[in-house]
């Protein structure tokens, strides 16, 4: 009897280096490349929305980067990769040596996935462990479906909100006091 082959598990090096999928994109999970479908017209609104509204206040405030669905390692041996929608890296946690050309190596400060359609809660559920679990201060969950934001802490402490509420500097990891988005402006 002959035993099976071993699955080639892929690190973030590797993974980087695979051409870009058709109709779709694509994360690391343990070693392991999960596909998912392009995200549809809302969710980009959703997220350019909270990009314009985290990205402004950093920017004004020199307190570090937003990207948009940009690759972290957030694990290695086997290695995760995973890319949120929208991110914030402070400052302090930025390498000396400029914006990495690859994959950050580690968690942002704060994580945003705007949940989709077809995303599965359980899914979404593991993907704010793996943040936290690797140093994410924050992660928020944004819900179109109902129109509020889960704020995930790296404390273990977590908080909805809800139209009329406004997210504010401790929401997002922010060292600096004044940020406030509130939560009907993502969705107007």
């Amino acid at each position: 009897m002959v035993a099976p082959a071993a699955e080639k598990l892929l690190t973030s090096e590797e993974f980087e280096r695979l051409p870009d999928p058709e109709g779709g994109r694509t994360e690391l999970v343990d070693g392991r490349v999960v596909a998912a479908p392009l995200a549809g017209w809302a969710h980009g609104v959703h997220a350019g929305a909270v990009a314009w509204f985290v990205g402004s206040f950093v920017h004004a405030h020199s307190i570090g980067e937003v990207v948009v669905s940009s690759g972290y390692c957030l694990k290695r041996n086997p290695d995760t990769v995973r890319g949120p929608d929208v991110s914030f890296v402070a400052a302090a946690r930025m390498p000396v040596s400029g914006p990495p050309e690859g994959y950050f190596d580690g968690a942002p400060t704060l994580a945003v996935e705007v949940i989709s359609q077809n995303n599965a809660e359980r899914d979404v559920l593991v993907k704010v462990g793996e943040y936290l679990d690797a140093g994410a201060e924050c992660v928020w969950l944004v819900r179109s479906s109902n129109k509020t934001v889960t704020v995930y802490f790296a404390g273990g402490e977590m908080a909805t909100l809800h139209p009329g509420d406004t997210l504010d500097s401790s929401h997002a990891g922010f060292n600096v006091d004044g940020f406030a988005l509130p939560i009907d402006e993502i969705f107007a």
